[in-house]
């Protein structure tokens, strides 16, 4: 939906400007993929724009100078290096509302410039945050039943599909998942934490929950359920629907995360909040507020965990995503900053990314002088460090 959506809104400028531009993705035909590829192969075609398809050895552009990838944290390590590989160090610009905070962004990626976008395009609208009880959630349904006789529309998340359920809670209890095994509706970099408390029979499926409000909650209004094991054809159809409107309220699971802009939609409900991310949870709130009109976020839980309550309280405190990476930072810990694994257990032995910022900067600093007067480390001085450097890129292509 997200490459679609850039396809139509961004293509048009492109094409507009004399710049040759086509769309790939999973469910491209056949032919229309082949004749994409291969014009792109050729350099009759000047931007692709795409899902992870494009990581397909089948994409070989002519000359890739830059690669933008929206929604980075969908992407593993190994899936951005692949992309980047495509080309003889094209530029790259990475774009997400959940950023990693900036003494982990040196860290991890010492010569990554931070640009940060503070302003939403209608920064007056007022976007509310609240997190109830689960036996509270009548306040939530009021306060969307209010935003339907206005004329506006409603988001309901659900954390599970149907019967698949007591099999996702396996699939989320997978706590060193790696990068690249991310599928749709799950990624480690917004791992559910809370994997633990998660019991089949007690969650919230979406298709129940869309069965249950249309015949009880909002019978005199139009329920639609949208989730990943859709087609690409009938979540297409669902998402035109509400956009136009004919659909009232939306079921869906996380499919909604990114790529859906409805100016429209004022009031998201996320069941069992508990069992997302942070990061996973603010990509999820920003799909209402996209217009002029202010916005509320109810976000249900049943858990009596403090770290739960904590994370979701952090919610309620900041629509911040920098604030909320940094919380979830100090919770998480930041993984294995020299590998692909994004979260869990720190390879970092003496510094705390969270407590020991200023020097991590300083060290970015002294690195980068070090390597504008001697980048292979070849100097008597610097040769001890060249061992150590060696040991630790074991495998690696080093410098000298």
């Amino acid at each position: 939906m997200l490459a679609r959506q850039h396809a139509e809104g961004l293509g048009k400028l492109l094409e507009a400007a004399g710049v040759r531009v086509s769309l790939v993705t999973g469910s491209t035909p056949t032919a229309e993929r082949a004749a994409a590829t291969e014009a792109f192969a050729a350099g009759e075609l000047d931007v692709l724009i795409g899902t992870h398809a494009l990581l397909s050895d089948d994409v070989q552009p002519a000359r890739l100078t830059l690669a933008v990838i929206d929604e980075q944290q969908r992407f593993g390590v190994d899936q951005r290096a692949r992309l980047l590989a495509k080309g003889e160090a094209p530029d790259a610009l990475y774009l997400t509302a959940t950023p990693i905070p900036r003494t982990l962004a040196l860290a991890l990626y010492g010569n990554l410039t931070l640009s940060y976008i503070k302003h939403r395009p209608h920064d007056a609208v007022a976007r509310t945050t609240r997190v109830l009880r689960r036996e509270r959630q009548g306040e939530a349904i009021d306060a969307a039943r209010a935003a339907l006789e206005r004329g506006e529309q409603v988001y309901v998340v659900c954390p599970l599909v149907g019967k698949d359920s007591e099999e996702r809670d396996e699939k989320a209890a997978g706590k060193t998942r790696d990068a690249d095994a991310a599928g749709e509706e799950y990624h480690p970099a917004v791992a559910i934490e809370d994997a633990e408390d998660f019991a089949g029979d007690d969650s919230t499926a979406a298709t129940r929950e869309a069965e249950v409000l249309q015949k009880t909650t909002f019978p005199d209004h139009a329920v639609g359920l949208l989730h990943g094991g859709m087609t690409s054809e009938a979540k297409r159809e669902m998402m035109e629907r509400f956009r136009d409107g004919e659909v009232d309220v939306l079921v869906a699971t996380t499919v909604i995360e990114v790529g859906v802009d409805v100016p429209n939609a004022t009031v998201m409900i996320v069941q069992d909040a508990d069992r997302f991310g942070l990061a996973q949870l603010h990509q999820l709130r920003g799909r209402v507020g996209r217009g002029t009109k202010a916005a509320e976020v109810f976000l249900l839980s049943a858990s009596t965990r403090e770290e739960s309550l904590a994370r979701l309280a952090a919610m309620e405190t900041t629509d911040d995503g920098f604030e909320l990476a940094a919380f979830d930072l100090s919770l998480r810990r930041e993984g294995d900053i020299l590998g692909n694994r994004q979260h869990g257990a720190s390879g970092l032995k003496l510094v705390n990314i969270m407590r020991d910022g200023a020097v991590i900067e300083a060290a970015h600093a002294d690195a980068a002088a070090l390597l504008e007067v001697d980048p292979n480390l070849e100097e008597p001085d610097h040769r001890a460090m060249a061992r150590e450097v060696r040991l630790a890129f074991a495998g690696e292509v080093v410098g000298g």
